[in-house]
């Protein structure tokens, strides 16, 4: 799903200063371990943020450490739905803050490209989709999701940005 707004970043104008940056060596690779540990860090708290929706879906279930929930069961159901869409969401957030390597989201401008929002308004229509059309409920095996349920995938979206705004700042930090 998350192909569209990831695709719409390469619509992204480029930083202000790039061209004031050395360029990369011949010998450094595209993925790099920088980038490497860029992805572990916001996949660890991307990954960390949907199983916490998993488990507070479960829970509010009646599931308890050391119960088994049936895949039929509406609580399982829930969970997993919690779990998918955690990771949809929290892309949201994840495409906002990537459009800049070094630049904080709150110095860039949010209108320069619109085929950001419209990849993130298509994720969003295809995720709400599989939760509450009842054929694509049961091809996917999800549920409907309430209001806190997307409360709490909007502030993923937004922990993420945090977090992402958080490295930004360090790499501005170690590059001077």
């Amino acid at each position: 799903i998350d192909v569209i707004p990831s695709l719409a970043l390469s619509r992204e104008p480029a930083e202000s200063e790039i061209m004031q940056e050395p360029p990369r060596s011949i010998e450094e690779r595209l993925f790099s371990t920088k980038v490497l540990l860029r992805s572990l860090y916001i996949g660890s708290i991307i990954a960390a943020g949907a199983m916490v929706g998993c488990l507070r879906a479960w829970s509010a279930g009646g599931w308890r450490l050391g119960l088994q929930l049936d895949s039929n069961n509406i609580a399982y159901i829930k969970g997993t739905t919690m779990t998918f869409a955690g990771i949809v969401i929290a892309q949201v957030g994840n495409v906002l803050a990537s459009r800049t390597n070094k630049t904080s989201i709150f110095k860039t401008s949010l209108t320069n490209n619109k085929w950001i929002w419209l990849g993130i308004a298509a994720q969003i229509s295809i995720i709400a989709s599989m939760v509450y059309v009842p054929l694509l409920q049961g091809l996917f095996c999800t549920t409907a999701l309430n209001l806190s349920d997307w409360v709490f995938l909007a502030l993923l979206a937004f922990v993420v940005i945090f977090a992402e705004e958080v490295r930004k700042w360090f790499a501005r930090r170690l590059a001077k």
